[in-house]
């Protein structure tokens, strides 16, 4: 950001945006410079106009680890985005990105992953369609995390009806949305699906192709008199690096009863789900992050400017 020529510009912003909302907070501002930065209204060549959907994903993505891991207010979000906003509107053009502030959706920190998985699916096909890549075991593994956490969402959400429950619904919707991409995948792209589950009989194409003969049991807890259940439907619990990676007994405040889970922290595991958050946005090229003997694709994800 020091060597930004353009710096002067985010400032002559968030300088006295900072001031009118009375922030004084360091970290408010360098992440108010970086959001408008990125949001290019101040640039000159004029990157706002060719803004993709997988770019504008990828940055509420950016927003709201960073809005959780800083404690960013939303009024200095709203004002950014309103900015880049009121400019296109100025100009005569459509704008390209909205805010996306996950409040209104489940679980929003596997929702992300799920969008990760969407924003970068071209990442996985040509990576898993070459015979010798080393990267394919990691793929394989990542793949099954996602399918992991899909059908617990999909089973604890949506499978037994939604109606009423508006951010119940909008959960379920994008749920929906992945199953579809998922299947276009699975079915259309993928040469060599032999190791990766598909979305059809779940329980049986995981312990199939995810889980090692030792080690296989149901996704879903079988025994009746073992309860698990879901604190808010949050995913605070899988940020903890200490807990089991196959189930994690917790506490539901909002749901009046229980519902069985088999949680998957392969995420969590990697210093906390917001960190790993974090180092997506680092990468320049696909490698592997290893914690505890979980790997991790790391895509390449479009935002270099956010460094």
């Amino acid at each position: 950001m020091d060597y930004d020529r353009d710096k002067h510009k985010y400032e002559g912003f968030c300088t006295p945006l900072m001031n009118k909302l009375g922030y004084v907070n360091e970290e408010h501002k360098k992440f108010c410079l970086k959001l408008v930065r990125n949001l290019g209204r101040y640039s000159d060549d004029f990157k706002f106009q060719y803004f993709t959907s997988e770019y504008c994903t990828n940055l509420n993505n950016w927003v709201y680890d960073s809005k959780k891991k800083y404690n960013i207010p939303d009024n200095i979000i709203d004002n950014c985005f309103q900015d880049y906003i009121d400019y296109m509107t100025q100009i005569g053009a459509q704008p390209k990105c909205s805010y996306y502030s996950y409040d209104d959706i489940y679980e929003p920190i596997n929702i992300i992953m799920l969008k990760i998985f969407e924003s970068n699916v071209n990442v996985l096909i040509s990576t898993l369609n070459q015979e010798n890549n080393i990267f394919i075991p990691s793929c394989q593994n990542y793949v099954c995390e996602l399918v992991k956490i899909y059908n617990y969402m999909n089973s604890i959400l949506c499978a037994k009806g939604k109606e009423g429950d508006e951010k119940k619904e909008k959960t379920c919707d994008i749920l929906k949305n992945f199953y579809d991409i998922y299947k276009w995948f699975f079915f259309v792209k993928l040469h060599n699906t032999n190791k990766i589950p598909s979305l059809d009989n779940i329980e049986a194409e995981y312990l199939d192709k995810c889980v090692p003969n030792e080690r296989k049991q149901p996704l879903t807890p079988v025994d009746s008199e073992t309860t698990y259940t879901v604190s808010s439907l949050s995913s605070d619990e899988y940020a903890n690096p200490r807990k089991s990676p196959s189930q994690v007994p917790v506490n539901d405040e909002n749901q009046g009863s229980s519902m069985s889970r088999t949680v998957s922290t392969a995420f969590g595991t990697v210093a906390g789900a917001s960190s790993i958050l974090a180092l997506l946005y680092k990468v320049t090229l696909i490698s592997i992050y290893i914690y505890e003997n979980y790997c991790v694709i790391m895509f390449i994800l479009h935002l270099p400017l956010i460094l």
